[in-house]
């Protein structure tokens, strides 16, 4: 697993959250570049699906996305998107345990 490093070469997550609250989508862009395959990664460890991994990917940056403009990072831009992705994870996760539980009690044994 790799670390986000501390400094790196580009803007940083500040510098970009700020273009984005100015409407810069190519700065939306560069955040979700950065960010997608550890939200992923998380996501897939949390939830044990590729497809629901996906999913959360997607409710992710959809509720990063709907903050701005207005958005104010203060903190990491990490540390603000695991809970997000944590609990987006847990919620699909228990969601798909309900459904093939049900599933499994709807089909008649043979």
């Amino acid at each position: 697993m790799t670390r986000e490093p501390l400094t790196s070469s580009g803007p940083s997550d500040l510098q970009l959250v700020a273009a984005a609250n100015r409407g810069d989508a190519a700065a939306m862009e560069a955040l979700y570049e950065r960010h997608r395959d550890w939200v992923y990664s998380l996501a897939r460890r949390v939830t044990g699906n590729r497809d629901d991994a996906a999913d959360v990917l997607q409710e992710v940056f959809a509720y990063v996305f709907s903050k701005f403009p207005g958005f104010e990072l203060t903190c990491r831009m990490r540390t603000f998107l695991y809970p997000a992705v944590r609990n987006t994870a847990v919620r699909i996760r228990d969601r798909r345990r309900r459904t093939l539980d049900i599933q499994a009690v709807a089909e008649p044994a043979a």
